[in-house]
């Protein structure tokens, strides 16, 4: 192969990709193209896509201090596309349930799972029938998919997709794309896109993030592996995947049969060996008898015991009845019960479980250390949990642990980990590492303790004040910081940083000393000013169009697709292609540069709609939640017309022509009913010309602010860790 031909077959990255790398928003990276002259070039093979290598960037991003974690795979940018495609399709909450449940039926017709043999051709016969295929899978099922056949209650369908295109998503599970792609790894990533960050499923997700950590510390994983808490098997599956040998059966147990029924379709295609019920585990225990090697458990946090959990006669609450305000003492003891000898368990628990201080509690606590099964104690960080900001604690029991006995192992890793949108924490591979290195050290016997993250403490210490405390910020040892942001040594941050403000303090103040003259150029009036209100409808050339419903019309060669969430970020120009893309499309509601996409759902008074002018120059798709508004270049400029959507009386605009009792969403027709008041065509250009860069100078300054801010956070930690102080007051 040339080196030209591997240039060309590198991985290329959008912006928006770039942005998500590094963990900033799409400005910082145009802020970054505009001021580093050094920042990677287009990539040659695709310029009017306005891409760029990956290599390239991250390599840039390394060289200039900025952060670098991994962008969704194939796979998951796949499974994104099919939850933009199936939008107003399938309901969010029954989505993953027919997702795993047509993978599952797609995947047993080509032999790629195991499975009862009476489902094989299930697929084949949805694909083909001339009726509705929802009878047609209803009837194959047994109607309710009761009885014995438990594969039958698996497949059981969700009558929410009765009437709707199921044909639609037979045929995206046609796409070639997929037929590479192992089904384990496919079902994980629907279970991530659907359930991780919403769904009515969510409190029974555990994240991979968790997961790794969490079957990391239990490894070598063989024999058998319990969840008491299995929700949608995520910790199962991953115990599977990272099994020893092909001898380990896996056992689950969950609360409700659509959880269940998610984890049974999820471990049915990693391929696994496994009993999963359903029942209350508390109070009807399903495996009794079990003595599990393995046992990893994720229950739900902050829920009170049944009535009949707190029964003093319970063999299983060996340190006393679990109190009726806090579960998560009965899941514990729960999992030391079922633990074989030279056992491994790992407990996820609320922070309060670790100190409060009712007597009960308490003692539970004492019973817990002075056995000598608690091996380590592990805070993380809050956002690791779906759903919850709640800062978990992991707690790691060990029957095995030989001369440890006498100690317990106290990690803080709260300071571990990346914030991502919506409150979600994510760690690097690094991050797992240095848990488990901890944990593994302490095993092996080569411990030492790692001022501010790890320490080790005696069971006689812990609990001579009679509490019994486990928080491990009461054990590890604050005096030293460490010297070094994101890997970064503190002194060169600071230089670096500073560098950059010096090189670019005569440009921004620039920038500030000409905003007054940019601001004068301007009227304000005290009354309306004489410019025509104009109808939106006539200033359109088309009428508004929503995207095209993904059905099972075609094939067609793909397209790019902006997604609801490309627009509703808040940028103001879509001016790089879509990476996602669709083959279901009409020629007629292809966009063309110059367009204007609106958010039209969910509107709601006090909040902008999402609005965004189209700036790249290929033909693109988009979706059902958007609606294009193809502006009249000759009447309005369509700046001019994102700029009034964008303000407060547009969106009141806006919500007087929605429709909803529940959700709002704007009626294409009604749009054109919007009077915006509209100067000359001339006057236009000049006024979005002055707006657009009055917006790019305050982005700059933006920017600017950002590396003070760096500047102050970096003489924080270099305060805390005792290496900064300040220069002596010279002479007067």
């Amino acid at each position: 192969m040339s080196a030209h031909e591997n240039q060309t077959s590198e991985r290329l990255v959008s912006a928006g990709e770039i942005a998500e790398m590094a963990g900033v928003g799409p400005s910082a990276v145009s802020n970054w193209r505009r001021r580093h002259t050094d920042f990677p070039a287009v990539a040659e093979e695709n310029p009017a896509g306005d891409l760029f290598r990956h290599s390239e960037v991250v390599e840039w991003l390394r060289a200039n201090g900025k952060r670098v974690r991994p962008t969704a795979g194939p796979v998951e940018r796949t499974v994104r596309e099919l939850a933009n495609g199936i939008r107003g399709l399938v309901s969010p909450g029954d989505a993953p349930q027919i997702l795993l449940q047509l993978l599952y039926l797609k995947s047993l017709s080509r032999g790629l799972i195991e499975g009862d043999p009476k489902y094989v051709d299930l697929w084949h016969n949805l694909s083909v029938s001339p009726e509705d295929p929802f009878d047609v899978w209803y009837r194959a099922v047994g109607g309710t998919g009761s009885g014995n056949d438990i594969t039958a209650r698996a497949l059981r369908p969700s009558e929410s997709i009765k009437g709707t295109s199921l044909r639609t998503l037979l045929h995206w599970f046609d796409r070639p794309d997929l037929a590479l792609t192992p089904p384990g790894d496919l079902s994980a990533a629907i279970l991530n896109e659907f359930v991780g960050s919403r769904g009515r499923f969510q409190e029974n997700f555990t994240s991979s993030d968790l997961a790794s950590i969490m079957i990391g510390l239990l490894e070598p994983i063989d024999g058998s592996v319990y969840d008491p808490a299995c929700g949608s098997g995520m910790l199962l599956a991953a115990a599977w995947k990272n099994r020893s040998s092909d001898a380990v059966k896996l056992f689950g147990q969950e609360l409700t049969e659509g959880s269940w029924r998610l984890g049974y379709l999820n471990l049915s295609l990693q391929g696994a060996k496994f009993d999963l019920r359903t029942g209350d585990t508390l109070q009807d225990d399903q495996f009794w008898s079990l003595r599990a090697d393995r046992i990893a458990l994720d229950p739900p946090l902050g829920l009170k015991t049944g009535a009949r959990t707190t029964d003093a006669e319970d063999p299983r609450w060996t340190f006393g009845p679990p109190p009726k305000s806090n579960a998560e003492l009965a899941w514990i003891q729960h999992l030391v019960f079922h633990l074989a000898d030279d056992g491994i368990g790992a407990a996820i628990v609320s922070p309060g479980t670790l100190f409060r201080r009712p007597s009960q509690e308490a003692d539970i606590r004492k019973g817990i250390i002075q056995s000598g099964l608690l091996d380590a104690v592990i805070q993380l960080p809050g956002g690791v949990l779906a759903g919850t900001s709640i800062p978990p604690a992991l707690l790691l029991f060990d029957r095995g642990r030989g001369t440890r006995t006498t100690k317990v192992l106290f990690v803080d890793a709260v300071q571990l980990g990346r914030p991502e949108r919506g409150g979600v924490r994510r760690f690097s591979s690094e991050d797992v590492k240095r848990i488990l290195h901890t944990v593994q050290a302490w095993r092996n016997g080569s411990f030492s303790p790692k001022p501010q993250f790890s320490a080790s403490e005696t069971i006689s210490n812990i609990l001579e004040d009679g509490e019994a405390i486990l928080s491990p910020n009461r054990y590890v040892t604050y005096a030293l910081a460490e010297s070094e942001i994101d890997g970064e040594p503190l002194e060169v941050r600071f230089h670096r940083i500073l560098r950059t403000l010096s090189e670019d303090r005569h440009e921004v103040a620039g920038m500030v000393a000409g905003l007054p003259g940019r601001f004068s150029r301007w009227n304000l009036y005290g009354s309306e000013t004489d410019f025509a209100r104009v109808r939106l409808g006539d200033l359109l050339i088309s009428q508004p169009r929503n995207g095209f419903r993904q059905t099972d019309e075609g094939p067609q060669a793909p397209v790019p697709f902006v997604a609801t969430e490309d627009v509703s970020s808040g940028t103001p120009s879509l001016k790089s292609t879509p990476q996602s893309t669709t083959t279901n499309y009409k020629e007629d509601r292809l966009l063309r540069p110059g367009d204007l996409l609106l958010v039209s759902r969910g509107v709601e008074a006090g909040r902008r709609v999402g609005c965004a002018t189209v700036r790249f120059n290929v033909p693109a798709a988009y979706s059902q939640s958007l609606i294009r508004l193809r502006i009249d270049p000759s009447r309005a400029n369509p700046d001019f017309v994102r700029l009034f959507l964008k303000s407060r009386q547009g969106g009141k605009a806006l919500l007087a022509v929605t429709s909803g009792s529940v959700i709002s969403n704007l009626r294409p027709a009604a749009l054109k009913e919007i009077a915006i008041p509209l100067p000359s065509i001339g006057e236009q250009n000049r006024i979005v010309n002055e707006l657009l860069a009055i917006e790019a100078t305050l982005s700059e300054l933006e920017a600017y602010l950002e590396l003070g801010r760096d500047t102050h956070d970096t003489l924080r930690e270099g305060l805390a860790s005792g290496v900064v102080s300040l220069k002596p007051e010279e002479p007067k």
